[in-house]
């Protein structure tokens, strides 16, 4: 970037460029850029006066470019680019790039035919170049100010513009104290060393435009070579010096290279936990955005995850599912694709079943409702082992709120699956899981009893410690309405101690569980 500081850099770096062939691209785009930043232009001025110092031709053609610019804008009455001119040749004349006549014709110019406009681009250049006129032509200075008092006099502009000219006058007796001609860091040609051009405003100027445009050059290399010669004698450089520049140059390079190593095997730990907050944050947004579940299963796939972040883009499945004001399948489905996708993330679902087990107690009933529903759902597609039963411990003086999670979990589980397809692969569950039986630590039953559909027949087998399941289908008496749904199976947990009955949607309820022993 060019500022006070990094111009005499970018002098060096500009001229490593053939400037004679790009004279006509460097004047447009010191142009272009002064035009699009006013304020630098003092930071223009200067480094067009280092590069005028070598190459004059380029300092003439950039001016000749200037003064047809502010002609043409004059012309068509286009205050904001003729505002850009007025300074830019006023900080040229502060660098002695061009004679202070140029600026003396363009002060006549302005005030020929006072108005507002031109009042005013005539006060801001009097601020600008009025401490180099002072200096070069007192003379021709105190004529302007003359004709700016009988401007002031005649009364024929804005209240405004007058309180300008008011405010000049007092700058002039302050012999522009405010309005230095050069700052400390721009002067960066002795005077003796600067070539100034003397142009007018009535000189027939040619800006030669040709010069933008490529022309293919047949004698491309000995041009190059020349310009090498050239740039060696502006800069006061020798071919010895080019050749120790190339090697520090290379030791340089080999320095860069072995610290961006180094860098590259440091191991950055962000205590902050920013990149996890992050990756939660892009997860929500990819799932809340998406339609299906397949599509946000494609989208999250894509996502350029650290290794030991996928744990934690399962999580965030569960807990967007959990946030729902009801049960929603989208959820059920998205966290099944990935659990048939990889058995690492299947293992991961496991886990995460352990920890929402162990910590039920901590959610509020809308939660645990839609989580016990969520791993409901895996069981029924299979898409979780029933590994996941060996994580359950219930004790006879435990607490009622994992039984509750545990109730409306195999609840989901066996309306969706069905209650004979149930009654069979929960029974062969629990001859497998803890060596027969659910975790149930307290020898209260010895017996599980599945009573199939209205003909109740049971299916008895002798078990310790296990779960005893009794599914039942409650009837409607005579005196209630006739049109009602299929009666839904009523499904008895007997854990080993009672707790509330829980209403679940769909007129399917978990009722009140009691010990095998009937206490």
């Amino acid at each position: 970037m060019l500022t006070t500081s990094t111009c005499a850099v970018i002098v060096g770096e500009i001229f490593q460029e053939n400037l004679v062939r790009g004279r006509g691209l460097y004047c447009r785009s010191i142009m272009k850029a002064q035009l699009a930043s006013p304020a630098f232009t003092p930071i223009y001025a200067a480094l067009t006066a280092v590069i005028n110092t070598k190459l004059p031709e380029n300092g003439e053609t950039l001016l000749k470019r200037v003064i047809m610019q502010f002609r043409r804008s004059y012309k068509r009455n286009d205050k904001p680019v003729c505002t850009a001119m007025v300074k830019f040749i006023a900080h040229l004349i502060n660098q002695q790039v061009c004679h202070e006549i140029l600026g003396l014709q363009l002060l006549t110019v302005l005030l020929e035919k006072p108005t507002d406009d031109s009042v005013e681009l005539a006060v801001s250049f009097v601020k600008e170049a009025g401490n180099a006129l002072q200096q070069l032509s007192p003379q021709g200075l105190h004529a302007i100010f003359e004709r700016f008092r009988g401007v002031l006099h005649e009364g024929s502009i804005e209240k405004r513009v007058q309180y300008m000219i008011e405010g000049l006058f007092a700058v002039r007796k302050s012999n522009f104290a405010d309005f230095p001609a050069l700052e400390d860091d721009l002067d960066l040609v002795d005077a003796d060393d600067q070539i100034t051009h003397e142009l007018s405003l009535d000189d027939q100027l040619e800006p030669e435009a040709g010069l933008d445009i490529f022309h293919v050059d047949p004698q491309f290399g000995e041009h190059e070579e020349q310009w090498a010669s050239l740039k060696r004698e502006l800069l006061g450089e020798e071919e010895g010096d080019d050749e120790e520049d190339g090697d520090d140059e290379e030791e340089d390079e080999d320095e860069e290279e072995t610290e961006e190593k180094q860098i590259e095997q440091q191991e950055i730990q962000d205590q902050t936990e920013t990149d996890l907050v992050n990756l939660r944050r892009t997860i929500y947004l990819t799932i809340q955005s998406s339609m299906q579940s397949d599509e946000a299963a494609h989208k999250l796939l894509k996502l350029q995850t650290k290794p030991g972040q996928e744990k934690e883009m399962l999580r965030m499945i569960i807990e967007c599912g959990m946030q729902e004001k009801s049960y929603m399948k989208y959820y059920g489905v998205l966290a099944e694709r990935f659990c048939k996708l990889k058995k690492e993330w299947e293992e991961g679902y496991n886990d995460l079943f352990a920890q929402y087990y162990a910590t039920v107690h901590r959610l509020e009933t809308n939660k645990l409702r839609n989580v016990a529903k969520m791993f409901g759902h895996l069981m029924h597609t299979e898409a979780m082992a029933w590994t996941c039963l060996e994580y359950i411990q219930v004790l006879c003086g435990s607490v009622n709120v994992p039984r509750y999670f545990l109730g409306l979990w195999v609840l989901c589980w066996a309306l969706l699956t069905g209650g004979k397809v149930a009654i069979l692969k929960f029974s062969s569950a629990c001859r497998w899981a803890h060596g027969g039986g659910v975790g149930v630590t307290t020898p209260c039953a010895n017996r599980v009893n599945f009573k199939a559909r209205r003909r109740r027949r049971p299916l008895s087998f002798p078990l310790r410690n296990c779960v005893q399941c009794r599914f039942s289908f409650p009837t409607f008496r005579k005196r209630e309405r006739t049109n009602v749904p299929k009666p839904l199976p009523r499904i008895t947990l007997l854990l080993g101690q009672s707790f509330p009955a829980v209403e679940c949607y769909r007129r399917v309820c978990v009722s009140r569980v009691v010990c095998a022993k009937g206490c």
